[in-house]
């Protein structure tokens, strides 16, 4: 399960932080929306926006399951929680200006998948859909499709100044 393995929620939360911190001190990301809620007695829910340098924004959905806790949900989401938590449903959309770069997600299974798991790539600037990717296993984390992200926006700022 490598990256993906259950991982405890004080654990998953200092993941996080120091990963945003990084992107935040390196000036890539200047702010987010992100707020981490209790969805069910089964669930937590890290939902919101990251907006990055050349206006990209990261659009987050994400859904993780509780597989063991010693407190109630209410409070497995404090940062104390020695909760374990688990991702099982994402969706990571990067966008600038409105414009679609790339998407992943297993929202959906497409014909001829086997998992859920894949990457929608958008043409630049169009936004043309290309055909869906497959990720398997190796579906992202949030800090990856930061990364990935950033690289696209070096890749393409003087495209993007001139706009």
């Amino acid at each position: 399960m490598g990256k993906h393995a259950p991982n405890s929620f004080q654990r998953y939360i200092s993941i996080h932080e120091t990963a945003m911190a990084r992107f935040r001190r390196d000036g890539f990301v200047e702010s987010d929306t992100l707020t981490v809620s209790p969805a069910d007695g089964n669930t937590i829910r890290l939902n919101g926006d990251i907006f990055c340098q050349g206006g990209i924004i990261i659009r987050v959905k994400k859904t993780l399951a509780i597989h063991s806790h010693h407190v109630a949900s209410t409070v497995a989401v404090d940062e104390d929680s020695d909760a374990m938590i688990q991702t099982v449903g994402y969706r990571y959309h990067v966008e600038q200006a409105g414009r679609p770069i790339v998407r992943y997600d297993n929202t959906h299974q497409y014909t001829g998948m086997p998992s859920e798991n894949h990457r929608h790539e958008y043409e630049w600037p169009g936004g043309r859909q290309k055909a869906p990717t497959h990720t398997g296993e190796d579906w992202p984390t949030l800090a990856e499709v930061i990364e990935e992200a950033r690289r696209w926006f070096w890749g393409h700022s003087g495209e993007l100044a001139g706009r």
